[in-house]
């Protein structure tokens, strides 16, 4: 690790990507009243740092001048970005710093934190938290929701769960003034429909008699995110999205295994790098038993890797 060479990739400093190296990186503005952009991101080699500004300064191009951080966290917030970078033991994101931005290692975090006597930081092992934490400048209550194996790790304890679950909560409340609250309906047998009526129907009035009224609640309801799609390498889910996401570039990208492979690949949230993978890999491999063996090595399970290469085997037996 002492041996390694880091270099800085700058991001939308002045319409185009700049990478500097090791003591190099120029002068950026830090401290919370600072803008979200320009950010300094600490990579391992040259190539690394232009393939981080390769993917992130075409983003903050297309950011309308004077983007807040919402805009911001929502413009990043998409596969190939969380994904850009593999999690690993840390990251260090510093908000007041020179230079600020998200360091790789605990000492150059201590070099850029100085003598500065206030201090803004986080140390995680997920990239996107790291990214995240330098939109918002550190201010939590900005922080978009973060679910990731890698922050509560592999075996979760109830108590860490129920911490991250209070966390979202908190995240997803609000105000009874301006929606009603949700509780959790008692569980109930559901009827047989008579005769000439509908089933979805009768469970439509189940639902609806179970609502509660708008009048505020004496008691906090428990309120359960909505994930509608994960971020995975071959490894596992890495993070999860909790609003709506397109596919469709992911889908393309995976053409080549058949559209029920890339179906499955896109909607389960595989980034651009282990399509790639897979890709070369079936493209590579001499038979079905040497491809499982290969994704299994990479960390993708081995029924998960049988039930891909069937996908992939019916590419050329269903009708489009």
């Amino acid at each position: 690790m002492a041996d390694t060479e880091y270099y800085w990739a700058l991001i939308g400093s002045d319409g185009s990507a700049h990478v500097y190296g090791s003591d190099d990186c120029p002068f950026i503005a830090c401290g919370r009243q600072s803008p979200a952009l320009p950010l300094a991101i600490q990579c391992k080699s040259s190539a690394e740092a232009r393939r981080v500004a390769r993917t992130l300064q075409p983003i903050a191009d297309s950011l309308p001048r004077g983007a807040d951080h919402t805009q911001i966290l929502a413009a990043f917030d998409i596969p190939p970005v969380r994904t850009l970078l593999e999690d690993e033991a840390s990251f260090y994101a510093i908000v007041i710093g020179s230079p600020p931005g998200i360091h790789r290692t605990a000492e150059s975090a201590a070099r850029a934190e100085g003598s500065f006597r206030y201090r803004i930081r986080r140390q995680t092992t997920s990239f996107w938290t790291a990214l995240a934490f330098m939109i918002v400048k550190g201010i939590a209550q900005r922080m978009p929701p973060m679910l990731t194996y890698n922050e509560i790790g592999e075996n979760p304890t109830q108590s860490g769960v129920d911490s991250l679950a209070d966390q979202l909560h908190h995240s997803l409340t609000v105000s009874s003034q301006t929606s009603p609250t949700i509780s959790t309906p008692s569980r109930t047998s559901l009827p047989s429909p008579s005769p000439g009526s509908s089933f979805l129907t009768s469970s439509a009035s189940q639902r609806s008699s179970a609502l509660p009224s708008t009048s505020p609640s004496s008691s906090e309801a428990v309120v359960s995110p909505i994930i509608y799609s994960h971020v995975r390498n071959l490894r596992g889910v890495i993070s999860s999205n909790y609003y709506p996401t397109s596919t469709a570039r992911i889908r393309h990208l995976a053409r080549p295994l058949g559209d029920l492979a890339a179906r499955y690949l896109a909607s389960h949230g595989y980034g651009s790098e282990a399509v790639d993978r897979i890709i070369e890999a079936h493209r590579r491999a001499h038979s079905n038993e040497e491809l499982i063996m290969f994704l299994a090595g990479q960390g993708m399970s081995v029924n998960e890797a049988k039930f891909l290469l069937v996908l992939v085997d019916l590419r050329d037996t269903v009708p489009r």
